[in-house]
C-alpha cells in the first residue's frame, strides 16, 4: 500500500491499495477499518455510494474491486441481476518486487533446465497456473493462507463494503497467472431476464470501460498496460442459460490504483478541509 496525501492527523488520507501483500497484520489497513470511505470516483459521479464525505481516511480499492464493481453497477442501472460469479487472475506485482524477481528467475531457469527458486509461489509459476501458493503442513489445524487468500479476503471485503446492497456480492477466486504486471476477470452475471447483448455492451462502455468487438484484438494483460482504461471484451451469452453472460475484461493493476487515488486526491482539494476542521495539505508518495 501507499499513502497519498498524507496529511497531518487533522487532515485527511488517501490510501492506495497498490495491491502488494500486507500480511496478516495489515489486512485490516486497506479496506477495513470502520472510519475510512472507500471510493471509486469516476463510479462514484454517478451510482452514489452514500459514503460519508466528511472522513479524514479515504481509501483507493483494489484495481480488481475497481473492475468488478464498474461491470456490476453498469450492468445492474439496466438490467436486473440475480448472481454473478468472477475469477481474478493476478499478475506477479500483485505480491510485489519479490514476486516479480521469482518468475523471471524461473522462466529463464526452466527454459534452461536449471533449478528455478519457489520460495515466493510454492511451485512453479513459469509457464503455469496456480490456485494457491504453497502447501498446508499436515495436521495443521488452522484454516489455510498465503498470498493469494489474503488478496482474496481482500478483495471481498471492499467488494462487501462498495457494493453493499446495490448489486448480488459475486462468489469469487484469485488465481496466479504466470505475467508480470496487468489483471484479468472473467465475470459470469445471470439476469432475471435474457439480455439482448448489444444493450449489455451499451450499458457497460462509458467513463474508463472500453467494450471491444470481436472484429478487435482481444483484451489481454498485455495490450492493457500503460492505459487506466478497463477493456472489455464482446460479450458473451452463455450455451446452457439464456440469461447468463460472460464478460472478460483486462486492467492495468499498477496504473489503475494509482490514478484513481489521484482522482480522490483531486475531488478532496475541490471539496475543501473537511468540516470544522482546518490545516494544510502537503502530497507524496511513500
Amino acid at each position: 500500500s501507499a499513502s497519498f496525501l498524507d496529511s497531518p492527523e487533522s487532515e485527511r488520507r488517501v490510501v492506495i491499495d497498490l495491491g502488494e501483500n500486507l500480511g496478516p497484520a495489515q489486512v485490516e489497513e486497506v479496506g477495513g477499518r470502520s472510519d475510512e470511505v472507500l471510493s471509486v470516483p469516476f463510479l462514484d459521479r454517478v451510482f452514489s455510494n452514500g459514503s460519508v464525505r466528511d472522513s479524514k481516511r479515504f481509501v483507493s480499492a483494489h484495481p480488481a474491486a475497481i473492475v468488478i464493481s464498474s461491470l456490476l453497477l453498469r450492468l445492474a442501472s439496466r438490467f436486473q441481476l440475480r448472481r454473478a460469479v468472477g475469477h481474478v487472475f493476478g499478475p506477479a506485482s500483485e505480491i510485489g518486487p519479490r514476486a516479480i524477481e521469482e518468475l523471471q528467475k524461473q522462466t529463464v531457469n526452466v527454459l534452461s533446465f536449471q533449478k528455478f527458486p519457489q520460495s515466493v509461489f510454492g511451485a512453479q509459476l513459469a509457464f503455469n497456473l496456480l490456485p494457491r501458493l504453497g502447501r498446508a503442513r499436515r495436521g495443521e489445524s488452522q484454516p489455510y493462507r498465503d498470498d493469494l487468500t489474503y488478496l482474496e479476503g481482500r478483495l471481498r471485503a471492499q467488494l462487501r463494503t462498495y457494493l453493499r446492497d446495490r448489486v448480488p456480492l459475486p462468489a469469487l477466486r484469485v488465481i496466479q497467472v504466470p505475467v508480470f504486471y496487468s489483471l484479468t476477470v472473467s465475470l459470469y452475471v445471470e439476469t432475471a431476464e435474457p439480455p439482448d447483448l448489444a444493450s449489455v455492451g451499451q450499458a457497460l462502455a462509458g467513463d474508463r470501460v472500453l467494450v471491444r468487438r470481436l472484429s478487435d484484438q482481444a483484451p489481454s494483460q498485455i495490450n492493457v498496460t500503460g492505459t487506466s482504461d478497463i477493456l472489455v471484451d464482446a460479450i458473451t451469452a452463455d450455451a446452457e442459460h439464456p440469461a447468463g453472460i460472460w464478460l472478460w475484461a483486462a486492467a492495468d493493476n499498477i496504473r489503475l490504483a494509482a490514478v484513481n487515488a489521484v482522482e480522490i486526491a483531486e475531488s478532496l482539494k475541490d471539496q475543501g478541509p473537511p468540516q470544522n476542521r482546518r490545516g494544510t495539505e502537503k502530497s507524496h508518495l511513500m
